[in-house]
């Protein structure tokens, strides 16, 4: 299950950058006016990063916390800097 989300996550976030990557592309080369091409990329990012934002989420979350379970913790570096300021 977890290779599942994983693939789902990676492909979901490849199509995303690559059509990101396309518009710039088109824009950069003038096979899309640049108006046309920023009103695009507006619509396209609010559309399709509330997606993206919600799958990073879920699998960064998934895995910080498989993390702090198997005896790593993610915070003690921060813990340790902010105790030692002399």
């Amino acid at each position: 299950m977890q290779t599942i989300r994983r693939n789902i996550a990676y492909t979901l976030v490849g199509v995303w950058g690559t059509s990101i990557i396309l518009i710039l592309f088109l824009m950069i080369f003038k096979l899309l006016d640049l108006t046309e091409g920023q009103e695009i990329l507006k619509t396209f990012s609010s559309v399709t990063s509330g997606f993206v934002g919600m799958v990073l989420g879920f699998y960064f979350t998934r895995s910080d916390n498989e993390n702090v379970k198997s005896g790593e913790n993610s915070g003690s570096a921060r813990e340790d800097d902010e105790g030692n300021h002399s």
